[in-house]
């Protein structure tokens, strides 16, 4: 299974690293960064390996990156049209096992489009207005958290030829950072994304009972703890803090894997 991995970044670089570096042990090389043009500059020369660093929009503020969203999207599907998933982690994502591969084979499987790791629900809200707009279809409103949600390929390949991700940006262009008219919830892109891609299948998530939660204590804010990285855990969220025990515990590990 062929994963795609786009990291969202805005500033710390060697942060970015670390996160890059549990991506290229459990999910795969395919990566790319997608980068807030307000911190362009910590990033214009930056290296890791095979990644793709792609310049943004000017986004400049802490939440709702949904026009960086497609610009990834655009140039993840341009770049890697066969990849299985399209995975979307923020920057102080970690990746600390494989084990997740299961779950999104088994997704595959269900044809699923899109996959979120906690905090989704139907909403009955109008805040999916523009997706309707686009689509010219009456449309489910769904919500996954943007920390860290997967894409189908057919859902991604489908958005791409039908130029939502195109639209979208035409759209907003007169809209600054995470402006969106008529929007009450907290980030654009939790919302738009999930309910477009209901279009092409269900949308998921990884929530069910208290296994998924031990394997993907993913959540909006606290950081994680280490008593949460248990051995099945495998997607945490969020470590924002470089010199973190839990991230350096994970770089240490990772370090000696690749010594053996």
């Amino acid at each position: 299974m062929e994963i795609a991995t786009i990291v969202a970044v805005h500033n710390n670089p060697e942060m970015a690293k670390d996160t890059l570096d549990s991506v290229n042990a459990f999910v795969g090389d395919k990566t790319m960064l997608i980068v807030d043009a307000k911190g362009w500059d910590e990033y214009k020369n930056f290296k890791f390996g095979n990644t793709i660093v792609q310049k943004g929009i000017f986004h400049g503020v802490n939440r709702s990156p949904y026009k960086n969203f497609c610009i990834a999207f655009i140039k993840s599907y341009e770049t890697w049209p066969y990849a299985d998933w399209y995975l979307w982690i923020e920057f102080d994502v970690l990746i600390i096992s494989d084990t997740f591969k299961k779950d999104l084979e088994n997704a595959k499987n269900h044809k699923w489009s899109a996959v979120g790791f906690n905090h989704a629900h139907h909403d009955n809200s109008n805040d999916h207005w523009l997706v309707k707009q686009i689509l010219k279809r009456d449309v489910e409103c769904h919500k996954l958290l943007g920390a860290v949600t997967c894409y189908s390929n057919h859902t991604v390949k489908s958005l791409y030829e039908l130029k939502f991700y195109h639209n979208v940006l035409k759209l907003t262009s007169h809209l600054q950072g995470a402006d969106m008219p008529n929007f009450t919830e907290y980030a654009v892109e939790e919302i738009i994304f999930p309910s477009a891609a209901s279009v092409f299948g269900p949308v998921k998530n990884f929530e069910g009972d208290k296994h998924d939660l031990v394997k993907y204590p993913v959540r909006f804010h606290t950081e994680i703890k280490p008593e949460e990285c248990t051995s099945l855990a495998s997607i945490i969220h969020p470590i924002k803090d470089p010199n973190n025990f839990v991230r350096q515990h994970y770089a240490r590990q990772r370090k000696k894997f690749k010594q053996c």
